[in-house]
């Protein structure tokens, strides 16, 4: 199973947003990936400003570790999202999670972060051969 997520941006909708996460995951009976923007960083080094870490952090920490999810490493960068300032922040909100059943079917799945061209967001490509090189191609967003 694959789920794309948009993680709420408003403060007020963050708490439904992770407890609608956990209530997916858990009531999964298939292995499953999930895996989009989240609209939280887990850990300060995930962003290039320090600013600490919201409420919001821990409780999404502590919902990857309750569904025992495992968070895919990414080639290519650290982050996946720009505010375009001047002196911009810099963070990493989209990653892909997946299931250990998931993990079990798919042991050598890659994430590839590939350049940003339009979005405030990087692409990112969820790849399931190991060692498979990214060939060049053109990511395209509709704007509307």
């Amino acid at each position: 199973i694959f789920l794309n997520v948009y993680g709420a941006a408003q403060e007020e909708n963050k708490a439904k947003f992770l407890t609608e996460l956990a209530s997916l995951c858990s009531n999964s009976k298939e292995p499953y990936v999930v895996g989009g923007d989240f609209n939280f960083i887990r850990f300060t080094s995930e962003k290039n400003k320090d600013y600490g870490l919201s409420r919001y952090s821990n409780i999404f920490n502590s919902t990857i570790a309750s569904q025992e999810l495992i968070d895919l490493h990414m080639s290519g960068g650290r982050y996946t999202g720009s505010n375009y300032q001047t002196n911009p922040t810099l963070l990493k909100l989209d990653r892909f999670l997946v299931s250990k059943d998931s993990e079990d079917l798919f042991p050598s799945v890659m994430v590839h972060k590939r350049p940003r061209e339009v979005s405030d967001h990087n692409p990112l490509i969820l790849s399931i051969k190991a060692n498979q090189p990214m060939k060049h191609f053109t990511f395209k967003f509709e704007l509307s």
